[in-house]
């Protein structure tokens, strides 16, 4: 349920855009902070990012954090989302950045809402394409690099429980289909993608 708690950016005080200050003001009833100088307002911060998981051998790939956050967790990999990069480039990159596995979107697993004071994070899953090298990691930012079976990952005690779902899952259920190519165009400026998910399609609608 959404609250009435003010809306104030986390990591500054002044106007992104003119550098004036920022004052709580009324908007779409909520109070955010807002620049009465040249109208901006901060609606909120949000983040995205991505997790893959990759079956070899009905084991499923999970990485050990070498740093913090969350440093000696087993996690599946993944990451955050750059600004201007597709979600379903995102996690193929990030898949091989930390285990040196190459991968291919097959569909999505799960999507994950997290509400913080910080942010609203939106995590998709994506099940993915093994198509071999690795695993093999940094040593940094990821110690270890492991395809593990079920009976060994579910002994992990560090494993997040949330990892440890979307592998089941990927075991257990077929994700769904995503199709990458249905529809992309431009929009002010902008461009975008749209994407047929469990039989959804896009051509169906009048864009017009």
């Amino acid at each position: 349920m959404m609250s009435d708690l003010p809306i104030v950016p986390n990591h500054f005080r002044y106007c992104p855009r003119c550098g004036k200050s920022l004052v709580l003001l009324p908007d779409g009833g909520r109070q955010r902070a807002s620049c009465q100088a040249c109208g901006f307002i901060h609606f909120s911060t949000f983040s995205l990012g991505v997790g893959g998981v990759v079956v070899r051998d009905n084991k499923v790939l999970f990485i050990r954090r070498g740093q913090d956050p969350g440093k000696g967790r087993w996690t599946i990999p993944g990451g955050y989302v750059e600004q201007d990069e597709p979600f379903e480039e995102a996690v193929v990159r990030e898949l091989y950045e930390e285990t040196g596995v190459h991968t291919e979107v097959q569909g999505v697993l799960a999507a994950r809402n997290s509400l913080t004071q910080r942010d609203s994070n939106v995590y998709i899953v994506f099940s993915l394409k093994d198509l071999g090298g690795g695993p093999e990691c940094d040593g940094v930012e990821v110690d270890r690099a492991e395809f593990l079976a079920p009976h060994e990952f579910e002994a992990l005690q560090e494993l997040a429980d949330v990892s440890k779902y979307f592998a089941q899952m990927a075991l257990e259920t077929p994700a769904a289909p995503l199709t990458t190519s249905s529809f992309a165009g431009q929009t002010s400026g902008y461009a975008y993608s749209m994407f047929d998910i469990a039989g959804f399609n896009p051509h169906a609608l009048d864009l017009d």
